[in-house]
């Protein structure tokens, strides 16, 4: 599967798949992602964890554009 990532908001981010088998492959994209973001990240001498949360929707099969998968 190829992806990319983009911030829609201040704290919304997007992940576009394309080119991806299931939604299983989609799942494991996503849980990459959301755990690559709980690493630990350093600012001066403290260090913070950010948390994520994923949720999945296919076009065609839950919109028929893309407009109302990114709302």
């Amino acid at each position: 599967a190829r992806w990319c990532v983009g911030r829609l908001a201040e704290d919304v981010v997007a992940a576009i798949v394309e080119d991806f088998e299931d939604r299983e492959s989609v799942r494991e994209i996503a849980a990459r992602l959301c755990a690559s973001l709980g690493e630990p990240v350093a600012a001066g001498d403290a260090a913070f964890r950010l948390q994520a949360a994923a949720g999945i929707a296919v076009l065609c099969e839950d919109a028929g554009r893309a407009a109302p998968l990114l709302e």
